[in-house]
């Protein structure tokens, strides 16, 4: 799921970018219940902003909805294994760096 947000620092997504996410026509799914839960994430594999839509999640400590392709639990779980990252959005941005945390799917 996708939105711009504005953080201290920088928006964290521009409009021009989440216009590009491939989850624009599918919100009720995006926040649907865990049946739905594995169609949801499979709107996100080829999404081109994937890794800012993540970010955004993480850094936003968002508790609902799919958002870059993992659910609140694997969120929460990501955070939990990465306690250093203080900054998801510098980390995913670059595509080489999610190979650091698992996410090069």
């Amino acid at each position: 799921m996708i939105g711009t947000r504005v953080t201290g620092r920088w928006p964290v997504m521009t409009s021009a970018q989440t216009a590009q996410a491939r989850c624009l026509d599918e919100k009720e799914l995006m926040f649907a219940g865990a049946e739905e839960m594995a169609q949801a994430q499979q709107v996100c594999q080829d999404c081109p902003i994937r890794p800012g839509c993540l970010a955004e999640a993480l850094d936003g400590r968002y508790d609902y909805g799919v958002w870059g392709g993992l659910d609140p639990g694997q969120r929460r779980e990501l955070r939990r294994r990465h306690p250093e990252v203080t900054d998801w959005h510098a980390l995913l941005i670059e595509p080489r760096n999610l190979l650091l945390v698992g996410l090069d799917q």
